[in-house]
């Protein structure tokens, strides 16, 4: 549904209970958060999520 960065201290209150029913999160890596950031938008650029709404989402995905 969507990439994102977050510190392991916060993933449990990242989003609320309500909007978590039914869904969880699949941690990907983890590391320093600059190279946490690059990782994100690149995943974004290529293949975004549903939710995923910047304005960058899906520039370098493949055409179809």
């Amino acid at each position: 549904m969507k990439y994102g960065v977050t510190s392991e201290s916060t993933i449990e209150n990242r989003y609320s209970n309500k909007f978590m029913n039914g869904k969880y999160m699949d941690p990907i890596v983890s590391g320093n958060r600059r190279e946490m950031i690059r990782i994100e938008r690149n995943l974004v650029e290529i293949n975004p999520g549903s939710l995923n709404l910047e304005p960058w989402a899906g520039s370098r995905a493949p055409k179809k």
